[in-house]
């Protein structure tokens, strides 16, 4: 008897369950950050967070993106379309935070740095395996 799991539909499944929960995550980021709050509270609040080694207009800058790559990234992983890029974005913003915000990495506890661990950890995974058949980029551009 073979195992089901070691077949392509659930090889495929399991890379539409890795990318589905990165996006939704980064989607709801973004669309908080954006909608609800607006990228003007976003920026003002974290404006403290800028590191002193980044000129600050610089920071602000990549404060006023975070909130739209989030949105975009985490849609772009819903959907199964340029994960890749998309899975990259996310990579690079979650290396931004955690520059920025060192009590990830100095004495933060297991509850702030494990999520983020585990978005990077997903984000590597997609950017090495791509989106999958189950995705728009293997409907509509016929690749993965």
């Amino acid at each position: 008897m073979t195992n089901p799991l070691k077949s392509q539909p659930a090889n495929d499944l399991a890379l539409f369950l890795l990318r589905l929960p990165l996006g939704l995550a980064f989607l709801l980021y973004g669309y908080s950050a954006v909608f609800r709050h607006g990228v003007k509270n976003f920026v003002d609040g974290h404006s403290g967070d800028v590191p002193d080694f980044m000129p600050h207009p610089i920071g602000l800058t990549v404060l006023y993106a975070i909130p739209w790559i989030n949105l975009l990234a985490g849609t772009l992983l819903v959907l199964g379309l340029y994960a890749r890029s998309a899975a990259t974005a996310t990579l690079l913003v979650l290396i931004a935070v955690m520059v920025a915000m060192p009590q990830f990495l100095n004495g933060g506890t297991y509850y702030t740095l494990a999520p983020v661990v585990a978005y990077v950890g997903i984000a590597f995974a997609v950017i090495v395996l791509g989106a999958g058949p189950m995705s728009l980029n293997k409907l509509v551009l016929g690749s993965d």
